[in-house]
């Protein structure tokens, strides 16, 4: 029983990371605490608040945040965080309050701090950056990184399940489990014009999202890009690697992420359906998202997320579902022996008021 309180409290404390709060040097290794701090020192001061601008002449500018519609926990369908088991499913229609790409959402867990469960981005912007076209190019390169690429092995709570039994792929720097540093894919090597095109994915998907994540973040996240604070994919700012898999769902579970995850379904010849392919469940906060064709969405991964099954429009159809994100191993480096300069000591040493 004590070890499962320790457990919750170091939980908490790893949402706490999430919005770029580490202040406690148990969490993670130097350099990840050390990047956590400089990024703080950045977004501390800055308001809750992105702005998107509208009219270059007159410089006016529309806050977006104001659009986002507020997803409210279901304290009566919410599972508590010490009865949710890890590897929990749910089946391709949740008993759980369920939202949309209609409109913006976002489910604040501490909007003061900027700390959220999932945003969910507007299926109308989505639409702007996601067209047909490079959305069966994708598939093509996400076909390709099935064939070339090894099964990545997870752990038995997190292993989820594909009807197809395809490979649970890795695009871009692998954390070297049982080593140190990266591996990089094979897609690179072999197919580089379906590395260029997922590549230019990411990128997409980092601009689509980049309008609804708050400024302050967003500063702090260039200000590390600039000391090379963890390997990135292509051009982007903050995708590390993209993990990928078909007709794919996965059990409740949280990641060691250091910043928030972004995850999209596609599905060839069906971004004009208007069917929900599969939910985004979020257990403890008594709701789901309802994910059609091209949707996108942010989620804290350390809050308890998991995949439903595929609903039944879809049974027969392929559906690819990739997740983006950057690991505390990256930011680490997957190496704690590699000292920090003096500037990340410096940022290591820092210390913030309550």
């Amino acid at each position: 029983m004590e070890r499962k309180v320790k457990k919750r409290e170091k939980r908490k404390k790893n949402v706490s990371g999430f919005s770029l709060q580490w202040c406690s040097k148990s969490s993670s290794s130097m350099r990840t605490v050390a990047m956590a701090n400089l990024m703080t020192e950045v977004r501390r001061d800055m308001p809750l608040k992105n702005t998107k601008r509208i009219c270059r002449k007159e410089k006016k500018n529309q806050y977006l945040c104001n659009d986002v519609l507020t997803i409210e926990t279901n304290q009566t369908k919410r599972i508590p965080e010490h009865m949710v088991v890890d590897g929990m499913m749910f089946g391709p229609t949740p008993d759980l309050d369920i939202y949309k790409s209609d409109n913006a959402s976002v489910h604040w867990i501490d909007k003061e701090n900027g700390v959220f469960s999932a945003l969910i981005i507007p299926r109308e912007r989505t639409l702007l950056s996601v067209t047909k076209k490079n959305t069966h190019n994708v598939i093509r390169a996400l076909e390709q990184l099935q064939k070339i690429e090894n099964n990545c092995k997870r752990s038995k709570l997190k292993t989820g399940q594909s009807t197809s039994f395809s490979k649970y792929a890795i695009f871009g720097n692998k954390i070297n489990r049982g080593g140190h540093g990266f591996l990089h894919d094979q897609l690179s090597n072999i197919d580089p014009h379906a590395s260029r095109t997922l590549e230019k994915w990411a990128g997409r998907m980092e601009h689509v999202v980049g309008e609804f994540i708050p400024s302050g973040w967003l500063r702090s996240i260039t200000k590390a890009n600039g000391f090379s604070a963890w390997p990135t994919t292509g051009k982007c700012m903050f995708v590390s690697a993209m993990a990928s898999s078909v007709n794919y769902c996965a059990p409740a579970h949280v990641d060691d992420d250091f910043l928030f995850s972004m995850h999209q379904l596609n599905v060839n010849g069906a971004l004009d359906c208007d069917e929900v392919v599969q939910y985004m469940c979020f257990p403890t906060y008594g709701y789901a998202l309802g994910l059609k064709p091209g949707d996108v969405i942010l989620f804290n991964p350390h809050v308890h997320h998991c995949l439903s099954e595929k609903t039944t429009t879809y049974i027969n159809e392929n559906v690819h579902v990739s997740t983006f994100y950057v690991k505390t191993a990256h930011v680490g480096k997957n190496n704690n022996a590699i000292p920090l300069n003096e500037q990340e000591s410096s940022y290591y040493n820092m210390k913030f008021s309550a």
